[in-house]
């Protein structure tokens, strides 16, 4: 397990995977980015509800808001509410 520690020694996340420490490196607050379809299609998000994705996690860019641990706020430029995803899921938007 890692954790990342605030100046003042207080625990701000808990990041479990290295592989995920690697992914939140590359992405940071403000990259544009979008979902990765096969990733998304056998993850733990998918099988905790409608497997059924809208098309704009794949297709449109959205903006990572907030990084927390291994997930990160991802704000799509459409008519939806921000969304936490697995930074795993993600990929830099071209």
């Amino acid at each position: 397990m890692y954790f990342t520690l605030s100046e003042k020694g207080y625990i701000l996340t808990l990041n479990t995977d290295p592989k995920n420490r690697i992914m939140a490196a590359k992405i940071k607050k403000g990259s544009l980015v979008k979902a990765n379809p096969e990733k998304l299609a056998n993850s733990l998000e998918a099988t905790a509800s409608d497997t059924r994705f809208p098309s704009y996690l794949f297709e449109s860019k959205g903006e990572i808001l907030e990084l927390n641990g291994d997930y990160a706020l991802v704000k799509f430029y459409v008519a939806t509410p921000n969304i936490w995803l697995n930074v795993e899921l993600l990929e830099p938007a071209d």
